[in-house]
């Protein structure tokens, strides 16, 4: 946990310890800085405590990169909009949104968040088709047989097979590298190593 951030949240008042908040949540919301590690996770049992404290009170103009990860839209409808307020909040300072989708979110969920998000993060190739037909504007797939594809305004790059592990690092290298200088081939090469 970015100790920069607990701190400013609790000079906000927040009080953070009933949310929770732990480094290897499964879901989580977080917010990233120059480096590519996360700095604010919080458990899925815990998100909906914190939401909406964090969303009014985050300084959002400190960050470079807002990303939520996880299955959290399916959750509730009142974390649902928290999560819309906090991306809107994020087009102020234009933030970057990428939002990790590892399981099937509802339909209606999607197109409320299309024009909303940068980066789509999917498993399964149904939730990208899904997504590319409500016009996503980026999406990455990642699938342990046979790689990872990257969708861009109708391009499409080929990613040879990898680990699960290493292709969930892949996704997360390859936005942070794209946020540098908006070049998706050499973010790609980078990310590849």
């Amino acid at each position: 946990l970015g100790q920069f951030i607990f701190k400013s949240l609790e000079e906000s008042g927040i009080n953070l310890a009933p949310c929770g908040l732990t480094g290897n949540a499964k879901s989580a919301i977080w917010l990233g800085t120059a480096s590519e590690k996360p700095v604010l996770q919080t458990s899925p049992s815990g998100i909906d405590q914190l939401m909406p404290s964090l969303v009014d009170r985050l300084d959002l103009y400190q960050y470079n990169h807002l990303h939520v990860s996880g299955n959290l839209l399916g959750r509730t409808q009142s974390l649902y909009q928290s999560l819309l307020h906090l991306m809107a909040r994020a087009s102020r300072p234009r933030l970057p949104v990428s939002v990790d989708l590892s399981n099937h979110v509802d339909h209606d969920y999607l197109k409320g968040l299309i024009h909303r998000v940068d980066w789509f993060v999917v498993d399964n190739f149904e939730t990208a088709k899904t997504l590319l037909k409500l016009d996503a504007t980026r999406v990455i797939v990642r699938s342990d047989e046979m790689g990872a594809y990257v969708y861009e305004s109708g391009n499409e790059i080929y990613i040879p097979g990898k680990s699960q592990a290493s292709l969930a690092e892949f996704s997360g290298l390859l936005i942070h590298y794209y946020l540098q200088d908006g070049h998706l081939l050499k973010a790609v090469r980078q990310a590849m190593g």
